[in-house]
């Protein structure tokens, strides 16, 4: 019960000052908490902050957008009833199957692509999505997603990273150094009102032409 009361209070606290067409919905059929007719959970309330982060930036409405490590496509799916943008998904094949289901009626899907066929995605986009997939790279892989979405970004495109700032698989993985040198960033924060131990993650916007939105954690937090 006081973990209901905690996420209603996180969820009315996050929506309070949206526009009610980025207010999201869980899908049915789904689980969680109702308020005001919709369903939200966990994920629903992660999905939810990324879309106010983006509309605090002033960058919520492009028409071409490519989401990077999408998992079931679940941000995709509420990004296009948004937006109606179309949509570019790249992730595992695994994680493909699952979001050809998930997103099989949505009209605004342009294509799915596995990593090795990244090189097949030709034009440009508005805004480049990087929820939760980068931490898993290798260097080298930081590397290739780094250079691929600077060259597939408009002049006024923009790049949204949230992610550890270290790869949990090899050291060296930094994240943010290695994004860096192509992108510059600054701080873009919502104040989140959950209290987790070393919880220190700037949300980050750039001035430059080509844009970079990103959710580091802090490698000072790691030491708390």
């Amino acid at each position: 019960e006081q973990q209901k009361e905690f996420r209603i209070n996180q969820w009315k606290d996050l929506i309070k000052d949206l526009p009610e067409e980025l207010i999201i919905s869980e899908p049915q059929p789904s689980f969680g908490y109702e308020v005001d007719g919709r369903m939200f959970n966990i994920e629903t309330i992660f999905y939810q902050t990324v879309i106010k982060e983006l509309w605090k930036a002033g960058v919520i409405l492009r028409n071409n957008i490519l989401e990077i490590g999408g998992g079931h496509g679940q941000l995709a799916y509420h990004l296009g009833q948004i937006t109606g943008a179309a949509l570019t998904f790249i992730d595992l094949p695994e994680s493909l199957l699952l979001a050809k289901k998930y997103l099989k009626y949505h009209e605004t899907v342009a294509g799915f692509y596995t990593p090795d066929e990244t090189y097949q995605i030709i034009g440009k986009f508005d805004l480049v999505i990087a929820c939760r997939a980068l931490s898993g790279m290798s260097e080298k892989e930081l590397r290739g997603y780094a250079n691929f979405v600077y060259d597939h970004l408009t002049p006024n495109g923009v790049f949204y990273v949230w992610a550890g700032d270290h790869s949990k698989y090899e050291k060296g993985g930094n994240v943010s150094e290695i994004l860096a040198e192509r992108f510059t960033y600054q701080d873009v924060a919502l104040p989140s009102g959950e209290k987790i131990k070393g919880n220190l993650l700037p949300r980050l916007l750039d001035e430059s032409k080509r844009k970079i939105l990103n959710r580091f954690k802090a490698k000072k937090s790691e030491q708390t």
